[in-house]
């Protein structure tokens, strides 16, 4: 069965398919929330339909837990981020004072890198 959003008279319900793809988990686990309750849901012969206030309880009730970890997520890449970009610029430092790089080239690769940066952004 496909992602599906099923609506029954002005009311939406979503099958776990549909509800794993938007909460970006395995269909599983939410068999698993379902079965513990969780997110309540009905049976309908053998499958569960969870409805659009079901969903929004659920997410309120771990939403906090949610944005956490997202907010951890991007705070750990940024801070690889920035120890990439030391490493790089202490490896290009050591080249320089071993001779390897000339004064120019160390400044053009450190431009040159700054200015990517710029761009990703």
């Amino acid at each position: 069965m496909a992602d599906k959003t099923i609506k029954i008279g002005k009311k939406e319900f979503y099958n776990v398919e549909a509800l794993a793809g938007m909460l970006f988990i395995p269909v599983d686990t939410v068999r698993k929330y379902i079965r513990k309750g969780k997110i309540k849901a009905i049976k309908v012969g053998k499958r569960y339909l969870v409805s659009k206030e079901n969903l929004e309880a659920f997410l309120e009730g771990i939403g906090w837990k949610w944005k956490m970890a997202v907010y951890n997520r991007e705070e750990k890449r940024e801070k690889a981020r920035i120890n990439a970009q030391k490493r790089y610029d202490k490896q290009l430092d050591i080249c320089w004072k071993k001779g390897l790089l000339p004064k120019s080239k160390l400044i053009l690769l450190k431009t040159k890198n700054f200015l990517y940066k710029m761009i990703d952004k």
